[in-house]
């Protein structure tokens, strides 16, 4: 069977045109969790210890960019101190809801020489009830009683192997990083004293202990446990900076509603030196997309769209994304009664007729209605 094409000449309209409401809400208070079961052991040189650090490792790579920014929704990572018996879609996926997370990562390490090989797979579960009142990942393009939405690029996604340096392992086991201090108080509007003895993450404290960070900087943070809170230092940077962990923090920013930090973890991973035609790229691009739209950056969110199409232009993903962009652009041109809408209309029905209709049929009801409501403002 022929796979659906895609004409490449992309007719998109040079628009500047008043802000079209596309439903994506507005970040508020809920909370965006990853949940990261135990590193499951490949290797019999590894021990429950350096599994646990390693997690811990990780998912310390992606808090430092959990600074709240205004209007942001909060964000946590839940360590479960055991692994998962699977990897399969469905077990992360009960894995997200049992912990109200969107986000479940499954790792593997193995040992070497030089330090570890990790392989991660990220799940985002379907969506539940999970306890948020403004989801944002999914952009909702309405128009006249008509709509058409457009979900996150994948759910199920193998990550390429992740190396953490021996150095980086042994750097954690010293505890300098691992100690948490206490203080006088929970802020810093004035500097905080140190009073009472420090803990050590998995030492005193187990490292799957439910945290909060109530600041955080360059080098340090705030940590709340329990009652108290805590100083915790950081190292200057990572303490690990490679793509993967850039791509699933830039996921959960997106979903946290903090686009700018998210749009900056997502153009690291572009600019990591992977291979342009990886489907982490790919995928990096389809968000940085999405991420466009909900800012109405209509020159990057064309740019973005182009560079997918250019790596694979039959990527389902790619089109979804694609077509909903044509839809947006035409949405705003009709609204502004832009002549701009006859030519973005002649491109989506030129692309349709090389799709079967049952293809074309989630698109249908909004494109009459864009048509229509284009004719009355010739």
């Amino acid at each position: 069977m022929r796979r659906f094409g895609l004409r490449l000449a992309i007719a998109f309209a040079a628009l500047s045109l008043p802000t079209l409401d596309h439903a994506a809400a507005e970040p508020g208070h809920d909370q965006i969790s990853v949940v990261i079961p135990a590193v499951q052991k490949r290797s019999t040189s590894l021990t429950d210890a350096d599994a646990a650090l390693i997690s811990y490792i990780l998912a310390q790579s992606m808090k430092r960019h959990f600074l709240r920014s205004e209007g942001s929704n909060r964000s946590a990572i839940i360590l479960v101190p055991a692994p998962v018996q699977d990897d399969r879609p469905a077990t992360l996926e009960k894995l997200a809801r049992i912990n109200g997370a969107q986000i479940a990562l499954s790792m593997k390490a193995f040992h070497q020489l030089k330090g570890a090989l990790i392989d991660i797979i990220m799940v985002i579960p379907e969506p539940y009830r999970d306890f948020r009142t403004d989801p944002l990942e999914v952009l909702d393009l309405k128009f006249e009683g008509a709509n058409l939405k457009l979900d996150v690029p994948s759910r199920y996604m193998s990550f390429p192997t992740v190396f953490l340096n021996k150095e980086t392992i042994e750097l954690y086991k010293a505890d300098t990083y691992r100690k948490l201090c206490p203080l006088d108080r929970c802020d810093s509007d004035r500097p905080p004293k140190g009073v009472g003895h420090c803990k050590v993450l998995g030492a005193d404290v187990s490292f799957a202990t439910p945290t909060r960070y109530y600041e955080m900087g360059r080098t340090e943070g705030i940590v709340r446990l329990g009652d108290t809170c805590y100083r915790q230092q950081f190292p200057g940077t990572g303490p690990v900076s490679q793509p993967v962990i850039d791509f699933v923090t830039g996921v959960e920013r997106f979903f946290a509603g903090d686009r700018p930090a998210a749009k900056e973890r997502l153009d690291a991973v572009i600019s990591s030196g992977l291979s342009k035609t990886s489907n982490l790229i790919i995928q990096a691009y389809l968000y940085l997309v999405r991420i466009s739209i909900q800012t109405n950056d209509l020159d990057d969110a064309k740019r973005y769209v182009k560079l997918a199409l250019a790596v694979n232009s039959k990527d389902p993903s790619v089109l979804e994304t694609y077509r909903f962009l044509q839809f947006w652009l035409l949405a705003r041109a009709v609204q502004s009664r832009s002549p701009e809408s006859v030519m973005l209309i002649q491109s989506i029905e030129s692309d349709f007729e090389e799709q079967p209709k049952m293809f074309r049929r989630p698109y249908e009801a909004l494109l009459t209605q864009l048509k229509a409501k284009a004719q009355e403002g010739r």
